[in-house]
């Protein structure tokens, strides 16, 4: 964050040609390291931006590598994480397969945004019946409480708004 202040007069231009060559070569090194590191900042800040208001959200991604049980999920132009604790015990994963999660929290951390998943969260259940089944989309049937043991069992309960639709 220091600067050094050096006096070139028009004098030393002319005997001295590297002189001017050093400073531009220099300046050029400096604005193209401040530029990328612009550039980085505000991609991270467009991810976030995009990400930040999508918590509880199903996406589709592709395991990119595993490491100490937790995931890192490729999710297009940026990463994720799939914690173990938000792994069912059962589900076992590799490098390339494709998964669904809900989005858990979305955090700017001090190398950027951290996407956090799940695919323990009862979320998880709710969306996929929201994709699957019509009347839980259309909220004909309504999804009142989830209760989850991850990778065991699930019980939903649901209730309806039209009396001529059963929930069950």
């Amino acid at each position: 964050g220091d600067s050094v202040l050096v006096e070139v007069t028009s004098a030393d231009l002319g005997a001295n040609r590297e002189i001017t060559d050093e400073f531009g070569r220099m300046a050029a090194l400096l604005a193209k390291q401040i530029i990328r590191q612009r550039v980085r900042e505000a991609e991270r800040r467009l991810v976030y931006e995009n990400f930040k208001g999508r918590e509880g959200e199903l996406i589709h991604g592709k395991v990119q590598r595993v490491r100490n049980g937790n995931m890192i999920v490729e999710l297009g132009q940026t990463e994720a994480i799939l914690p173990r604790r938000e792994l069912p015990i059962r589900e076992k994963y590799k490098e390339g397969d494709r998964i669904k999660a809900v989005i858990m929290e979305v955090r700017l951390g001090p190398k950027g945004p951290q996407i956090v998943l799940s695919r323990a969260h009862p979320w998880l259940v709710q969306r996929l019946f929201e994709m699957e089944i019509t009347e839980v989309f259309d909220k004909t049937v309504e999804i009142r409480a989830i209760a989850r043991e991850a990778g065991f069992r699930t019980k939903i309960a649901v209730t309806s708004r039209d009396p001529n639709v059963d929930p069950v």
